[in-house]
């Protein structure tokens, strides 16, 4: 009896050291998962790619090479909040960039006028975990909106942007577990439909659509903060 009695009195001291410890590791696995995370970020927007059919008075020009536009930098920050340890929404806010819209090939020595723009692309992201390297993809969609139109040659120009899929990838560099490094590309697809009054012979206008497929590839680079 003595030795149950014994075994009785010791059982519940080590149960609570046992919850105590299981309830401690618990608590330090969530305060090490880390929800949010910030990146303050360069942004290129390369427009290269942009291809655009143009009709002026009914008429349309041959090829999807006739309209140029400039390639921006601009600074963001890259926002991904962690539904769990490797899947994240992801989203960007950044200064809107500006693109200056010009003439190529028949259309050469037009300058339709600039295009103050911004992004707002959400994407879900997947987190590869390579220890301090963590590579990520995901896929979203994106909606750009107009913010102001400085008009050059064509006037009363009206731009209708359609929402579009995302496809992004890249990685971060953790260099400790809150502060690290990253890089990332991203290709929007992106269209819009530009209408305006073209210049028409002498002191003439004529009405101008324009099909754009602007597509451009977003480069990022960022310093990463986890909390």
């Amino acid at each position: 009896m003595k030795d149950l009695r014994v075994f009785d009195y010791k059982l519940p001291y080590y149960s609570i050291l046992l919850i105590f410890w299981i309830n401690a590791s618990v608590a330090s696995g969530q305060s090490a998962f880390k929800r949010w995370s910030i990146q303050p970020s360069l942004i290129h927007i390369d427009l290269s790619a942009a291809r655009t059919s143009v009709n002026i008075g009914g008429s349309d020009l041959m090829g999807r090479d006739n309209m140029s536009f400039t390639n921006s930098t601009t600074f963001g920050i890259v926002i991904d909040f962690y539904l769990t340890k490797n899947i994240s929404l992801n989203s960007v806010l950044a200064v809107p960039p500006t693109t200056a819209v010009s003439g190529k090939h028949s259309l050469a020595g037009a300058e339709a006028g600039k295009l103050r723009y911004g992004s707002w692309p959400l994407a879900l992201m997947y987190h590869f975990d390579l220890k301090q390297l963590k590579p990520f993809v995901g896929v979203g969609i994106n909606y750009t909106m107009i913010f102001k139109v400085e008009e050059q040659d064509i006037k009363d120009i009206k731009i209708d942007p359609k929402p579009g899929p995302v496809l992004r990838g890249g990685l971060d560099y953790m260099i400790t577990q809150r502060f690290g490094i990253s890089a990332s590309v991203q290709k929007f697809y992106a269209k819009a439909n530009i209408t305006g009054l073209a210049p028409a012979g002498p002191g003439g206008t004529a009405p101008s659509v324009v099909e754009g497929n602007l597509n451009p590839w977003i480069w990022t680079f960022a310093g990463v903060i986890r909390f």
